[in-house]
């Protein structure tokens, strides 16, 4: 009986023991931040520095790089990455990043605008409000319209239809101009006019305003419900909507000069639009992708490349179109003819791919891909602690926002030279 005794006391000592080692060391694995999941090809090289071993440097004005959402960074990557800087941000930070005079700009679900410098440093964090009062903080506001930064000023966009332009150097606000609809695209720039264009969401009217002071100088006729963004470039802005059309509004005056149908049904077009030279190059809801020629006022070629919804923004350099569906798939195709190149699964849905030199860089739900250019093969990888945004590219670095509440910068891996 004593043996059986001293039996159940040492149980009851060790389950003690192992109670208390497990309240002393819980609290602080509570607190643990999770580092990104590191690539596997190259997980004992990777690792956090302050600094970029390069320094960084460009423009990436819109969700998709310029104002005609082309989708091409000046920049070069080797096949293998690294953190370079991880930044606490405080809340999801679900749109892609934009980059100008040296500071990244993001907005984060709660909402704020903030600002940091190329190594990760903060510079300044804003509040957004729901309307033009800036006490008025009580009621929720969403935004689903990724920031825009142009000629030192950067642009948000809510669902309760204000438009905001904040300093970049301090985030001190400029003005806010209420629109009449939800905004889900990018605000984009005329420069030649130094102004800004607005697609409202609800009634796909297309508004310009005044640079500097907000105020609205004409807007379209309505259209549709339009999800995207719209691209500017040689005096035209062109975008898509539910209407199953490309629609190519003045800059000057408001008046549409081009109003392309889709036939055949499953033709509207929710993400954005890219235009170079004189054509656009859009995807669409029955999985279809477009060429359109402006200057003819219609489509050079119109082919199906999934029977997934095409919502990504092409990307589109030299001879090159790129573009990703929700069944995960990424595709290449000649840019003039429209005949597929090759194609590349990375599963999940995938957002809007971005050619940097010979290389595609894409994310898709929680991992950042970088695929060859030339060949379509799958090059390198990197999970993170969560959904990621799409990027932002400038030469030497790749900068997204997480779900986990960071931005995560990425650029070379200084092990690989």
């Amino acid at each position: 009986m004593k043996d059986a005794w001293k039996k159940i006391l040492l149980l009851i000592l060790v389950i003690a023991c192992v109670a208390a080692v497990v309240a002393l060391y819980l609290p602080d694995f509570q607190r643990t931040v999770h580092a990104p999941t590191l690539p596997r090809e190259t997980e004992d090289k990777v690792g956090l520095v302050s600094l970029p071993p390069v320094a960084a440097s460009g423009e990436w004005n819109t969700y998709h790089g310029d104002a005609g959402l082309t989708g091409v960074a000046h920049a070069s990557f080797p096949e293998v990455l690294r953190v370079v800087w991880v930044a606490p941000a405080g809340a999801p930070v679900e749109q892609p990043p934009v980059i100008s005079g040296g500071r990244i700009f993001v907005v984060s679900t709660r909402p704020e605008v903030l600002a940091f410098d190329l190594d990760g440093q903060p510079a300044w964090r804003r509040p957004l409000t729901a309307s033009v009062d800036s006490a008025d903080t009580a009621e929720t506001v969403y935004v689903d319209a990724p920031p825009a930064v142009f000629a030192g000023s950067v642009f948000t966009g809510t669902d309760t239809g204000l438009v905001t332009a904040l300093r970049t150097d301090t985030g001190e606000p400029l003005w806010h101009a209420q629109l009449e609809s939800p905004i889900n695209g990018t605000v984009n720039y005329d420069r030649d006019a130094n102004a800004l264009l607005v697609l409202e969401q609800d009634t796909g009217a297309l508004v310009r305003l005044d640079m500097t002071t907000g105020a609205v100088r004409w807007r379209s006729e309505t259209v549709d419900r339009a999800d995207g963004s719209p691209s500017v470039g040689d005096g035209i802005a062109v975008y898509g909507s539910c209407a199953a059309a490309l629609h190519g509004i003045s800059l000057d005056t408001g008046v549409k000069r081009h109003d392309l149908n889709i036939e055949g049904g499953g033709g509207q077009v929710a993400g954005g639009v890219a235009l170079v030279d004189g054509f656009a190059y859009a995807g669409c809801r029955d999985g279809r992708v477009m060429r359109a020629d402006l200057e003819k006022d219609a489509f050079a070629w119109l082919k199906p490349v999934s029977e997934s919804e095409v919502f990504s923004t092409p990307a589109v350099s030299d001879d090159w179109m790129l573009v990703a569906s929700l069944d995960g798939m990424l595709h290449a195709l000649d840019r003039t003819t429209g005949e597929p190149r090759w194609q590349h699964e990375l599963g999940g849905e995938p957002g809007s791919p971005v050619i940097a030199g010979d290389k595609v860089v894409i994310v898709s739900e929680d991992t950042l891909f970088l695929v060859s250019l030339q060949s379509g093969k799958r090059l390198w990888e990197m999970r993170m602690a969560g959904f990621i945004s799409d990027p932002a590219v400038i030469p030497n670095l790749i900068v997204v926002g997480c779900e986990d509440g960071t931005v995560i910068a990425l650029g070379l891996d200084i092990s690989q030279t």
